[in-house]
């Protein structure tokens, strides 16, 4: 998969880095509020596309 998508290999590389650290951060706030679990979840999504362009 990587050698076929020449131009997502430097993409792929930051785009792993940045959720690790924020899926890290995320999974405590979950953990206090239960209910906004999802709300968390549905930003992270479309977060990582942003930073990614």
């Amino acid at each position: 998969r990587v050698t076929g998508n020449k131009g997502s290999i430097p993409e792929r590389e930051p785009e792993k880095r940045l959720p690790h650290p924020r899926k890290a951060a995320g999974a405590q706030i979950t953990q206090c509020r239960h209910g906004e679990v999802v709300t968390i979840n549905n930003n992270v999504g479309p977060f990582r596309a942003l930073q990614l362009e």
